[in-house]
């Protein structure tokens, strides 16, 4: 069997590209078709973290870009409500074999030196091009992955005292500047101090992954990428960027 790797220590803190209907162990379709429209604003850059980032972002914002967003929509410290990710995987939904799969440690709430959120904002204001590095996730898989007709993921989240309604993700893909493929998932309302389990499928349209889109995403590596947005109603709470890789 082919390895799928990641390329960054740090995955299990990335974006889980994970969604369902909200029950636990449920499964949901989220395709998601969108018109062209704008392309993605240009968040301001200045010293402070704070205004660095767009005012209000909402879910009719992002499903209106058409190309990946320059910088991140929002801070870390926008995770008001303590979302924290645990294991995640990823599998052809055919053959339910397992393509990637990811855990976070069992110790790394425990490690204190870590810095937190805002500590992080705070840094990244002063370099920009840090956060970039250090929220973007690269992921290299085998190119056969790109033949499966649907994938399957799993993610294990946790919550903290704060309840959320209407959790949902938007997710966005990309090769280069050319949306490949938008869905929309939503979870619903998440009991506060819980841990739930969300599986997904995500479908494939073959009308737009073409093979001669898929030689290219080969032949380019991490010009393939995602921009995935949380919401917690119409507030963004999360906003996580991955790259990819066919080998």
């Amino acid at each position: 069997m082919d390895d799928f790797t990641p390329e960054d220590d740090d995955v299990e803190l990335a974006s889980p590209t994970a969604v369902s209907d909200g029950h636990v162990g449920g499964v949901v379709s989220g395709d998601h078709q969108t018109p062209a429209s704008p392309k993605s604003p240009v968040p301001l850059h200045t010293t402070t973290s704070a205004s660095r980032y767009p005012q209000h972002v909402t879910p009719e914002t992002v499903l209106g870009f058409t190309e990946p967003t320059q910088t991140f929509l929002c801070p870390l410290s926008a995770n008001k409500h303590g979302f924290d990710f645990h294991d995640f995987e990823i599998k052809d939904y055919s053959t339910n074999e397992s393509i990637f799969k990811v855990s976070k440690p069992a110790n790394a709430d425990a490690d204190s030196d870590l810095p937190d959120d805002e500590d992080m904002d705070a840094t990244f204001a002063e370099n920009p091009h840090l956060e970039t590095a250090v929220r973007t996730v690269k992921y290299t898989f085998p190119k056969r992955v790109l033949r499966c007709a649907q994938i399957r993921t799993a993610l294990t989240f946790s919550i903290g005292d704060r309840p959320a309604s209407d959790f949902r993700l938007i997710e966005r893909h990309y090769f280069k500047d050319t949306l490949l493929k938008s869905y929309d998932f939503t979870f619903g309302f998440v009991i506060p101090n819980s841990t739930n389990g969300w599986d997904a499928i995500y479908g494939v349209d073959r009308e737009v992954m073409t093979p001669a889109i898929e030689r290219l995403m080969v032949a380019e590596p991490f010009s393939t990428t995602s921009d995935s947005f949380y919401f917690v109603g119409n507030d963004l709470v999360m906003h996580n960027k991955a790259a990819y890789a066919y080998t």
